[in-house]
């Protein structure tokens, strides 16, 4: 069984932490701006001391990143764990997640991208709902045209004692879809297979997105995950922004729909979530269904 976090509250605390690459020399004030807006939520924010440090292109170095996490998780007042910026670091301290004690209430965890793998272990070994959403000292929360609408998905998600999401899709493969969600950056899930901390699929919705990738690298890394198994038993693809994926009159999603012809799970995509301006926060771990009717992908009762 999933554990939920806690809804947020006025007063509660936050941490904003670094495990992937630092800040860059233009955007260090970032960080400033990400604080501030969380305080004006009514959290309280520690910033770690390391979330400035710099190694090599990481946010410091494999140990500094680590223990930004451990003493966020480990402080029983912090209630919610946000991440600055993505880029690459992460799977370098990923063996170091089994450190991470079991929690008897669970946190917050919000990130994607090169997070999809802290994402997928807190999923999968603690048992617990993960929030797919922004990276907060970035351009798309602070400084882009829908900055303010991807700060107030958010904060309405992370305060709801209900929480309503809901999304509109188009189908590449029709089919009865509900089920659990879970999934991430393609092009960083497919760097776990035959490792520990490898994805599982089984009876799942599969939701992912990527950027910057043509259509070709998309199918090899498709077919890789394919070749593995991971879509043997899953209940359903959801595909989420392919920025820069889709190459000349969208043949992606033709080659898509080739692919996986032999398969009998339904395919959707359009969910606005991932590296697109607008990064819609994702529940991962909570049941979702497609209302077939209104072409919309909905959080149901779990």
């Amino acid at each position: 069984m999933i554990r939920w976090p806690l809804p947020l509250q006025l007063g509660d605390s936050v941490s904003l932490i670094a495990l992937a690459s630092h800040q860059k020399a233009h955007q260090e004030y970032y960080l400033k701006q990400a604080k501030k807006i969380l305080e004006g939520w009514g959290l309280t924010v520690f910033l770690p001391d390391q979330v400035m440090s710099r190694h090599f292109y990481f946010a410091g170095s494999d140990k500094q990143r680590f223990e930004q996490l451990e003493e966020a998780w480990n402080n029983r007042q912090i209630k919610a764990i946000f991440t600055t910026r993505g880029g690459y670091g992460t799977a370098r301290i990923l063996h170091t997640f089994a450190n991470l004690p079991k929690v008897e209430v669970p946190k917050w965890i919000v990130g994607y991208s090169d997070y999809t793998t802290l994402l997928t272990f807190v999923q999968q070994e603690h048992h617990q709902l993960v929030v797919h959403g922004p990276c907060l000292a970035t351009d798309t929360f602070l400084h882009a045209e829908e900055s303010i609408q991807n700060q107030q998905l958010l904060q309405e998600l992370l305060f709801a004692k209900k929480p309503h999401l809901s999304f509109p899709i188009e189908w590449i493969k029709k089919g009865n879809l509900q089920g659990v969600m879970t999934g991430g950056c393609l092009s960083i899930l497919v760097t776990t297979l035959a490792t520990p901390y490898e994805i599982e699929t089984e009876n799942k919705i599969l939701f992912l997105e990527d950027v910057g990738e043509p259509p070709y690298k998309i199918d090899r890394m498709l077919t890789h995950l394919k070749n593995a198994g991971k879509f043997k038993k899953i209940l359903g693809l959801v595909f989420g922004d392919m920025v820069g994926c889709e190459g000349d009159n969208q043949v992606l999603w033709k080659i898509i729909e080739d692919l996986f012809q032999d398969f009998d799970f339904p395919i959707v995509r359009g969910v606005p979530a991932g590296h697109g301006l607008l990064n819609t926060p994702l529940m991962l771990g909570a049941n979702y269904q497609v209302d077939a009717k209104k072409k919309l992908l909905r959080l149901s009762a779990n």
